[in-house]
């Protein structure tokens, strides 16, 4: 089972954790983390969505995303500060 549980609330994920094509929700920003700043200015707000389209072949790092209008490469150290709840998984192909 995916998506909302029985009571209706959707698990924080971190952005780092979401996988391309997926598209997911900003809901908070780990203002303990040093990049958490420069985050939020470039849109990581509440709300915002959040669209992974690539990783890195090997390493997986770093991921591109699409958040507002704006195409971005981040580290996954830097997207493991940024809460999301996921709104579609990517569909899988062996079903």
């Amino acid at each position: 089972m995916s998506g909302a549980n029985v009571s209706g609330f959707t698990p924080q994920l971190l952005l780092s954790e979401i996988k391309p094509g997926e598209t997911c929700r900003v809901c908070t920003v780990d203002h303990q983390h040093p990049t958490s700043q420069r985050l939020i200015e470039l849109g990581f707000i509440k709300g915002e969505l959040i669209e992974v389209k690539h990783e890195a072949p090997f390493s997986r790092d770093p991921i591109v995303i699409i958040v507002g209008d704006m195409r971005l490469a981040l580290r996954r150290d830097e997207a493991s500060a940024v809460f999301v709840e996921r709104i579609n998984a990517k569909k899988d192909s062996t079903r």
